[in-house]
C-alpha cells in the first residue's frame, strides 16, 4: 500500500497530517509491540477494578444513582425489588460483586432513612409541618 492508501483507510478523520502518517503508524507499531503507550498495562486494565463505591470525600456514580432511587422510592419502585433485581438493572451496579452491593444497598438505605429524617426534624422546626395536639 502506498502512503496515501494507508492515510485514506486507517487515518482520514483521526485529524493526522497526511505527511505525518507513517511516523505515526510506525510509532503505534513500536508501543504496541512494547506494550506502551496506549497499550501498556497499566492503561489496558484501567476499567477492569471498579472505582471505590463511597468514601470520606467521594461517591461513585452508583452511590449517587443507589441514594436518589431510594429517597425516590415512590416513584422508582426501587422498595419492591430485591438486590439481585437492582445489581442487574443498571451496568453502575453490576460493576460490583453482588455480596459487596448488599451491603452497600443496606448502607444507602440506612443512609436515606436518616435523611428523611432530618428533613422531618427541619420542616418540624421551621412550622413547615402543624403540630396537633
Amino acid at each position: 500500500m502506498s502512503p496515501a492508501q494507508i492515510f485514506d483507510t486507517y487515518a482520514d478523520g483521526v485529524r493526522w497530517e497526511k505527511q505525518n502518517t507513517l511516523a505515526n503508524i510506525r510509532r503505534l507499531k513500536k508501543q504496541y509491540t512494547n506494550k506502551g503507550g496506549p497499550f501498556s498495562e497499566k492503561e489496558t486494565n484501567k476499567g477492569a477494578t471498579p472505582e471505590p463505591f463511597k468514601t470520606k470525600t467521594e461517591q461513585s456514580k452508583a452511590y449517587t444513582l443507589l441514594l436518589k432511587l431510594h429517597m425516590e422510592s415512590d416513584q422508582s419502585g426501587i422498595d419492591k425489588k430485591c438486590d439481585e433485581e437492582i445489581h442487574q438493572s443498571d451496568p453502575n451496579f453490576s460493576q460490583y460483586p453482588l455480596s459487596d452491593f448488599k451491603k452497600y444497598n443496606t448502607n444507602v438505605k440506612r443512609i436515606e432513612s436518616y435523611v428523611h429524617i432530618a428533613i422531618l426534624k427541619s420542616l418540624l422546626c421551621h412550622g413547615a409541618i402543624p403540630i396537633y395536639r
